[in-house]
């Protein structure tokens, strides 16, 4: 084998274990917060070669639309998000931190169905 075809080969396998190695480095996490069962959230923190890039996801599973206030024990900024039925959003909280872990906060403000089913329409 050549000398620059053995130069190659080590590039190619060199860039093969840092996508391995990138996509390990991806992790996964729960939100915590109060919202609907229905609506389900995670975040997930992703590196890029400058940092990590944190996201939130979240999923309405709700029959009804719902409006979340996200964010992270990393960036303190409220987001707010609007996520339709049956929908889902992600969220960007950070774009290169240094923290490879955060905690998601996703907190969707709702009144309890079965409340608003008893009232009565003077209330």
């Amino acid at each position: 084998m050549a000398k620059s075809s053995m130069h190659w080969a080590a590039g190619i396998a060199v860039c093969a274990v840092g996508l391995v190695a990138g996509t390990a480095l991806a992790q996964r996490g729960s939100a915590v917060g109060d919202r609907p069962d229905c609506v389900v959230a995670d975040g997930q923190a992703v590196y890029t070669g400058f940092g990590y890039r944190h996201s939130v996801h979240v999923v309405n599973q709700c029959t009804f639309a719902v409006d979340c206030h996200v964010f992270t024990d990393v960036n303190p900024e409220v987001q707010d998000v609007h996520v339709a039925p049956g929908a889902s959003t992600d969220v960007a909280t950070y774009l290169s931190s240094p923290a490879r872990v955060f905690i998601a906060h996703v907190d969707c403000p709702h009144e309890d169905l079965g409340a608003r089913l008893r009232r009565t329409p003077s209330e």
